[in-house]
This record gives structure tokens, sequence and C-alpha cells, in this order.
């Protein structure tokens, strides 16, 4: 299970409705990169990690924890053939990513290499192998330079901190969660979607992201101060941030009783033997 799987127990999705209604945001805004395939799944993972690797060029100060791929490729050792195409794609990955970061090249290969990754996530997230891993749609890569071709550069560039993939300390309760990034006070969540507004899982997943780091930060450099005053979506196919203030969670509920029954529920599904101290 993962913070997302969590979200979508009966129970736990009527708690969340019950102390945390969506607020009502006018969102105004037209689809500046419409989808060029049906791979709305496999391209919106894609792009997760190739907008990171535009932020790791942005911003000299990012630092990253390892790719969701990269847990991946240690499940294919059981795999006849598997892990050694996973360690292929993860090692093709880096090297574009590397050249792409150095000379700001938008390529072919760099493209690919998030496709792939974004095949090999499956086999961590649910258990799964892409029955397509390693063949990749031509018009897929179309559509991710599209989508990139629209970010704007002072959106995301940090004046303190970048922090791609961060990871919770507490994130074992759910089973799993990992944000897509941080920059300075504000945490993001990347949505590649044709729909422009908050819905609820959105909503409710950063909810959950920042009871999360309320309960144990990050795991991370504890010389590093990271405080989260903002939580936001970037919607990758309109080039827009939506941002809402942590405030606005605060005063919703008393966020101090959620975190007790929030941690009280998580181990009811996730016991804390099932996770032995590292």
């Amino acid at each position: 299970m993962s913070l997302t799987q969590f979200l979508k127990l009966e129970d736990v999705r009527v708690r969340f409705n019950q102390d945390f209604p969506v607020p009502k945001m006018e969102l105004r805004g037209s689809m500046l990169a419409p989808p060029m395939t049906d791979h709305h799944a496999l391209v919106g993972t894609a792009f997760d990690y190739l907008l990171r690797f535009y932020l790791e060029r942005l911003n000299s100060n990012a630092t990253a924890w390892r790719w969701v791929a990269e847990h991946s490729v240690e499940l294919l050792r059981r795999t006849r053939g598997g892990h050694l195409l996973g360690r292929a794609i993860v090692r093709g990955a880096k090297e574009a990513k590397a050249e792409y970061v150095r000379t700001g090249e938008v390529s072919d290969r760099l493209l690919e290499s998030a496709i792939l990754l974004a095949q090999l996530d499956g086999v961590y997230r649910v258990g799964l192998i892409d029955p397509n891993l390693g063949v990749v749609d031509h018009h897929d890569i179309d559509d991710l330079r599209n989508i990139l071709s629209f970010v704007k550069p002072d959106l995301f560039k940090a004046k303190e901190a970048c922090i791609l993939n961060p990871v919770f300390a507490e994130s074992r309760l759910v089973g799993g969660a990992d944000a897509d990034f941080i920059i300075d006070d504000t945490l993001f969540e990347i949505k590649t979607t044709k729909y422009l507004g908050l819905r609820a899982e959105y909503y409710h997943q950063l909810v959950g992201y920042y009871a999360l780091y309320s309960l144990g930060g990050l795991s991370f450099d504890p010389r590093v101060r990271i405080n989260i005053s903002k939580l936001a979506i970037y919607y990758s196919r309109h080039g827009f941030v939506q941002e809402i203030d942590v405030s606005t969670l605060l005063g919703a509920t008393d966020f101090g009783a959620f975190l007790i029954w929030f941690q009280a529920r998580a181990k009811r599904t996730y016991p804390p033997e099932d996770f032995p101290e590292r």
C-alpha cells in the first residue's frame, strides 16, 4: 500500500472529507499541451521524472533522493532478464540526465529515458512489470517535449532549497509516500491531466503529505532546515500552479487531534512490528 491507496480506504476517505472539505477555488486557464496518446498515466509519471531533471539543471543546489525506478530494479533481481534491462534503463537515464544538466539540450534520448523510468516505476508501486518495458512510442516523446516547453523557470527557481522526490521520515506509516519536490517553503505535486481543478483526491494527498511531514519531517540531512508553509499543484498541461497556504489546513479542523487519529489509523493497517527500526 501507499499513501494514495491508504486514502482510498472507506473510513479514511470519510474522515478526510469530513475534516478537510475541498476549498472552493475557481481556476482559469487553457490547456496548452493536449495529450497526443492515451498513455495518460505513463506520460504523467514520465513528466514527473522530466520536470525533476529540469529542476536539477535550474537549481544548482538541488538535492535528490533515489528514483523509484532504482527500487524497482532491486525487485527485478527475482525475474529472468528483467533485472539486466532495468539496470540498463537506469544507467542510460543517469547518463542522459547528466548530459542534459550539463548542456540544457532536450534530446530524444532524455525524453525516452523518462518514459522508460516511468515504465519501471510500476514494479515498485504496484508489483507489475510493464509488458512494453523497453518499448517507447515516439508520440509520447513528442508529448513530453511539448509539455516541457510550457514550464516557466521563474515558478521553480529556488532561493534556498530544492529537494527532489523527498521522502518523509514517517512514510512507512502508510506503506510509503514520496512527494514530487520541494522549492523553499512549498511542497509541490505534479498533475499531468487534461482537467484544471482541485479534486478531493489531489487535496487530500497534499493533506496526507503535510500530516506525515508534521509527524516526523523529512528523511534528510538534519542540517538542512525545511519549513513547509505552502502546498502546491503544478498542472503541467496548463502550465499553471495552484498554491494552498498551510493555514487553510490548520484552520479547517483540530489538526493535532487529526494527527493522533491519522497515526493510530495508519498503524492499524501497518503495525509497527512490520517495520523494524533501521
